[in-house]
């Protein structure tokens, strides 16, 4: 969980840093509130729980992995909010340092964040480099009909 973590949540801070001056004042103070969120996701997401703890990675113990999952699931979901709080917060007239970067590489996550979550669905049945040799492609042709997308409009 810690490399989910580290591969989408920090690009994801990152976007949203480069979009809107006030997110990293948002994600400082709202640790309590993803906090509090983070206590809700085991009533929501039960079944990972529960999946976890029968099954735990190797090398952890069913308490560790199902703590990990937890603290990792939380956030995931603190910079999501942020992301989302980021892109709604942006304006023309008070931009970030670099918003254009910002909102590619918001973008790019989320489409391998995507891409890996439906690549990772059916990978216990598929050899790991088709597994992740496809999650990465289609991640990356995402992004592109997105991008792609994004500037016919603006045009």
């Amino acid at each position: 969980m810690s490399v989910v973590c580290l591969l989408f949540g920090v690009p994801m801070i990152i976007a949203e840093v480069l979009i809107s001056p006030p997110a990293l004042h948002n994600l400082v103070h709202g640790v309590a509130f993803y906090a509090v969120i983070g206590l809700a996701l085991p009533i929501i997401g039960w079944r990972t729980f529960l999946a976890v703890f029968a099954f735990p990675p190797s090398g952890n113990g069913r308490v560790a992995a199902v703590l990990t999952t937890w603290v990792g699931g939380t956030g995931l979901v603190e910079a999501v909010f942020n992301l989302v709080m980021a892109l709604s917060d942006y304006s023309p007239a008070k931009p970030g340092p670099n918003p254009t970067a910002g909102f590619l590489l918001a973008g790019f996550t989320i489409c391998m964040f995507v891409s890996a979550g439906v690549w990772g669905a059916v990978a216990p049945i598929l050899p790991p480099k088709v597994a992740v040799g496809g999650a990465l492609t289609t991640g990356v042709l995402l992004f592109l009909a997105v991008a792609t997308l994004g500037f016919l409009a603006s045009r």
